[in-house]
């Protein structure tokens, strides 16, 4: 079984905590040019990239340098849901 990412305040869940990281870096940021944006929850080592679809995406680190981010094309963000990452919990929608 997956273990799921601990959050650094019992108060917040680590989805809340990622959230309000990206909400202080400009460099990840939702826009409607066709992308939705995913990050990584937890520090990584390096990045990594993805395969949605048969088409790969190109990890990049956030403004910090410590977590991962994705940007999937709209027309594919929801078979991100599928992949073995996002159900454990290693990646969420920004």
């Amino acid at each position: 079984m997956a273990k799921k990412p601990i959050s650094k305040n019992p108060q917040k869940s680590v989805v809340e905590e990622v959230k309000e990281d990206i909400a202080e870096e400009p460099v990840v940021e939702k826009s409607d040019d066709g992308f939705t944006v995913f990050v990584s929850t937890e520090p990584e080592n390096g990045t990594w990239n993805m395969q949605i679809s048969g088409k790969i995406y190109r990890g990049f680190w956030d403004g910090k340098g410590t977590r991962v981010n994705w940007r999937i094309d709209n027309a594919v963000a929801d078979r991100v849901k599928d992949h073995m990452h996002f159900k454990n919990g290693r990646i969420v929608k920004a």
